[in-house]
């Protein structure tokens, strides 16, 4: 069982790899009561650290982001959006677009935008900052059909998911979820 001050600690690794946290996630990878995780998400939230979104049990929790912003997709250019976020990025923390990690932000961030422009088949885009003494987190989220689903309408075909979803190769490299989107096409 973890201690009071360990609980904070994993709410951080499971938020590492995941944009929300429940409080039963927590419970069951805490080793502590549903009560008990509830308990210090809630603690979190109440510091600014997390924002919780639904209610009750539903209930989940993602971190504070410094900086939201959101964009129409038609007629966007990745390296638009990139300048606007940089300028705001640049008011939030002067010294975080210093040295190389300019260049990495700027190829990572505009290849994000740059797939959600060209193959979400949507119409805004969603920009989300998480900024911490250590780590510069950003999400790029679009309101579009999925990866999968618009690669399939511009090839006019189901074969190939159906291909992709049986191979032994998508097991392996796949999260499920992928394989099941695959397996639905």
């Amino acid at each position: 069982m973890n201690t009071p001050s360990s609980i904070p600690a994993t709410i951080f690794v499971i938020l590492a790899s995941k944009e929300t946290v429940s409080s039963s996630e927590l419970a069951t990878a805490a080793g502590v009561t549903r009560q008990a995780a509830h308990y210090h998400l809630r603690r979190l939230s109440d510091e600014g650290v997390l924002v919780p979104e639904g209610s009750r049990r539903s209930s989940r929790y993602r971190l504070r982001a410094d900086r939201v912003a959101g964009y129409p997709l038609h007629g966007q250019m990745e390296h638009e959006v990139w300048a606007a976020e940089k300028k705001a990025l640049g008011v939030l923390d002067p010294d975080l677009l210093s040295g190389p990690i300019l260049g990495v932000l700027n190829f990572t961030f505009t290849e994000m935008v740059n797939n959600a422009i060209d193959h979400s088949l949507g119409t805004s885009l969603s920009i989300r900052w998480i900024l911490t003494k250590s780590t510069v987190t950003f999400e790029v989220e679009d309101n579009g059909v999925g990866a999968f689903e618009a690669l399939r309408e511009s090839r006019g075909s189901q074969v190939i998911f159906n291909r992709l979803a049986s191979s032994p190769r998508a097991s392996k490299h796949l999260p499920p979820i992928a394989i099941a989107a695959l397996e639905s096409s």
